[in-house]
This record gives structure tokens, sequence and C-alpha cells, in this order.
């Protein structure tokens, strides 16, 4: 994006002051930070709706602030939950959506911004809200995951954003998610379950300290997935079967051992979260965690039907690491009967 790059504000407006409401916008904040040079426009939150170009509106519920937006005349983007009404608009999102949906859409309306005629929405009829607490229950143990996953998906390693708790910055993660920062004491809140993922809100900010260090944040994305919920990532599916696409880094991760056996299961065959739980001789939810960290961590391949009795490939099976971790998990395999040709 050049210097002289227009700047696009873009008004987010919560149908209440809900849970249910709020996660999904501060999804998108995150996300706009990490657009941040990769369109071009500069698109930025704003807490005015008379200087915003766009309106963010989540949940379609009647109030003051959304009803004069929607007579404005100017383009708004509705995010919805995949059992609410439908809502009769041009730019919808169903939650959880991913980050090129997002950017897809703003790219379409800055280029319609610029053009002559103006820009209305259809008309909209409004619609109650229906969320119930089992996805208000979800929006917030899951925010923080989904913006893991815009980082990784929009790569832009230009920026770094701060996870903040009030005021006060926790920990520190590169914009293309390949890198974090957090001091010990994080780091081992992180690992133990222990860090308030949900009330960790991501702004871009300056790099962290150096006296920090930095960690790969393949650590902070296994334990964000695995803590996040004991059910299913809302993205994922009980029906479908999964595999790994490589085989992580547990040198670093030091998982449980039991998710060391999931992961190679899933290394050998695709399986279901319910066959995995059997054949690996797991609780339920267990295999879900395991499940829902591979995924955080990118390395979770949705296999189809036709396809889903082959072997994973050879890039799924765990690499001769050195040191006596990766010792531990080939004697852990051998022991387990999990060879590269089960």
């Amino acid at each position: 994006m050049s210097a002289a790059a227009s700047q696009r504000r873009i008004a987010l407006l919560p149908s209440s002051a809900d849970a249910a409401d709020t996660a999904p916008l501060r999804l998108v904040e995150s996300m706009l930070w990490a657009f941040q040079g990769t369109t071009r426009s500069s698109w930025v939150a704003s807490k005015s709706t008379d200087k915003a170009d766009v309106a963010v509106i989540a949940g379609a519920a009647r109030n003051e602030r959304v009803e004069a937006w929607r007579q404005s005349g100017k383009p708004v983007i509705f995010i919805t939950m995949p059992d609410a009404p439908p809502v009769n608009d041009e730019h919808v999102l169903v939650y959880p959506f991913r980050a090129n949906q997002l950017l897809h859409m703003l790219n379409a309306l800055d280029a319609r911004l610029d053009a002559p005629v103006a820009v209305t929405s259809a008309p909209v009829v409004p619609q109650p809200a229906t969320a119930t607490g089992v996805h208000k229950a979800t929006l917030r143990a899951w925010s923080f995951v989904e913006a893991l996953r815009t980082l990784r998906e929009v790569q832009n390693s230009e920026v770094w954003l701060s996870g903040v708790q009030g005021q006060t910055p926790r920990l520190w993660i590169k914009g293309d998610g390949s890198e974090y920062s957090a001091d010990p004491a994080t780091v081992q809140d992180i690992r133990r379950g222990a860090f308030p993922f949900s009330e960790t809100n991501l702004r871009k900010g300056a790099p962290p300290p150096a006296h920090r260090g930095v960690r790969s944040a393949a650590e902070l994305q296994w334990f964000a997935g695995s803590h996040a919920d004991a059910r299913l990532a809302p993205w994922l599916s009980e029906s479908v079967r999964y595999r790994i696409t490589r085989w992580p880094n547990f040198g670093l991760i030091r998982p449980l051992p039991s998710q060391i056996r999931a992961t190679a299961l899933l290394g050998s065959t695709p399986l279901t979260a319910s066959d995995l739980a059997r054949r690996g001789a797991l609780p339920p939810e267990e295999a879900l965690r395991t499940l829902n960290a591979l995924d955080a961590c990118g390395l979770l391949e949705a296999m189809p039907d036709a396809t889903a009795a082959k072997p994973a490939s050879q890039s799924a099976s765990p690499p001769a690491a050195p040191g006596g971790f990766g010792s531990f998990v080939r004697l852990l395999r051998k022991r387990l009967g999990l060879s590269e040709s089960t």
C-alpha cells in the first residue's frame, strides 16, 4: 500500500453489550490490524458513526444506532450466527468466518465507494437475535483462537499485535502468526490453561521489549486451541474425518503423552473425533482438545469421504528430531504399535 493510500473507517456496532455480539466485532478489529499494508485503502475501526464509510453489525436486533445506519444508505456488513434467521442483505458474514472472506468483501466495497454511483444496501427486515447460551460461551471461548487463525492466514509480518487485558499488555504476537513473546509467568499460565484468552483483546502495538525474547507461536497456538473449550471448535465437525498434514513441533510444545498418541493416530489414517477417542483409548474431551489444538496450529486437514481410507502422506510422520524427546516420541509410537504402515 502506498503512502498516499486513502483511509476507510468502519463503525463496529454491536446490537447489544452481550458477548455474543461483541466477540465477532473484536475479531473484525483484530483482522483490520492484520490487514494493514495489504489492502489498497487502510481500513480502521471507528467509534464514530458520523465519519465511518462502512458499518459492521453483529446480530440483527433493533436499536437506535443500528436503525440509523440502516437508513443512511451507506454499506453495511452483517455478522450472524449459524442458527440465526437469515438476514436479507448483500453483505453477510456467518460467524465463524475466515479472514479472506472479510478481506474480499472490504476490497469490493472499497472499489464501490470510489465509484460515482452512490452505494446503497438492500432493505433489511429486522430479525430477532437468537444466539443461544451455548453460542455465547462459544464466542467467548474461541475469539482469541480466531484471531490467531487470522494472523496465520493474512501473513503480515510488518506489524506486531499486543494482547491486552484491561490496559495491561500480557503478550505480543507477530502479524504473520509466526512468533510471540511473553514473560515467563504468562508462558506458564498459557501452558497450564490458566491464561484468560477470552478476556484478551488484540491491538496494534510496538514489538515486544527486547529483554522478553520471542518464542515460536506454535506453542501459543497449541495451548490456546487445547484449552479454549472442552467441545469441538465451531468450524470443525464431529462427523468429518481429519488427519494431520505434518507433525507438530512437539520438542517445543511438550504436550501430554495421550495427545502425542492421538496425533500419531491422525498421522496414520483420517479419523472422526469419536473414532480418535475409541482407537486411542482417550476420554472424548481429550480427543476433542487434541483436534482443536492441531487445528489452531494449522495442521489439521478434513478428508472427503471418498479418500478417507487413504493413509496420510509421509509429511505427516514425525521427523527424526534430535535429543531425548525425539527418541521418546519414536519409542512411544513403537510401544503403541503405531508404525508408519498402520
